[in-house]
């Protein structure tokens, strides 16, 4: 097993307490929201929504979006587990016996389409990759046969609204990119937090 990471996140001001935590090193292929909920739980804590985010880009954890009652538990939170094992706070994670809609059809649909190459940005006002969070994405490294159809199932697997989406070839990398419009800043955020994962990152 992994250490936990945990930090705010913060759609507004990156790294600003909030919250929301970002929660990493759970088990892959996904975690399960119903021994994280009671993992908290325990700890005293108040908990709005669990969201899982499923190991898309292979990097051998998963991660969890997790909502609590004010900033004041998320920051307890994040005192209480990050950089610990599971076992130092007395909990077992593992898959859930039945995968989420993430963590089965989402996840399968979105390795079918998946490259090493892959890579996720903002699209800024000028057209190009930028920090500023957007509704409007730019997403690399797909495989050659990838359409619209399956790139909004994709993103429908993450639960996950698409707007409008163009694919386009990459003769420079054999591959495919598109730029997608997701429903909402929110939704935007979202994809890029779960998408844009690094191993042994929070």
């Amino acid at each position: 097993q992994q250490p936990l990471l945990l930090k705010y996140l913060s759609q507004e001001n990156p790294g600003e307490p909030s919250e929301k935590v970002l929660l990493s090193g759970l088990p892959s292929p996904e975690g399960d929201s119903t021994s994280l909920l009671m993992m908290f739980v325990s700890l005293g804590l108040k908990v709005g929504k669990i969201q899982l985010l499923p190991d898309f880009t292979y990097i051998g954890t998963s991660a969890a979006v997790v909502s609590f009652s004010s900033a004041d538990e998320a920051a307890q939170a994040i005192m209480a587990l990050h950089q610990k094992m599971p076992a130092d706070v007395g909990v077992t994670l593992k898959p859930p016996d039945k995968p989420s809609i993430a963590g089965g059809e989402g996840l399968k649909a979105w390795r079918a389409v998946f490259t090493r190459s892959f890579g996720i940005a903002y699209r800024g006002p000028d057209n190009k990759p930028c920090t500023a969070v957007s509704d409007h994405i730019f997403v690399s490294g797909l495989k050659q046969d990838v359409d619209e159809k399956m790139l909004e199932q994709m993103f429908r697997g993450l639960g996950l609204s698409v707007t409008w989406s163009k694919v386009y070839y990459d003769p420079s990398q054999w591959t495919c990119k598109a730029l997608v419009q997701l429903s909402s800043l929110e939704d935007g955020f979202l994809a890029m937090t779960a998408l844009s994962r690094k191993p042994g990152v929070a």
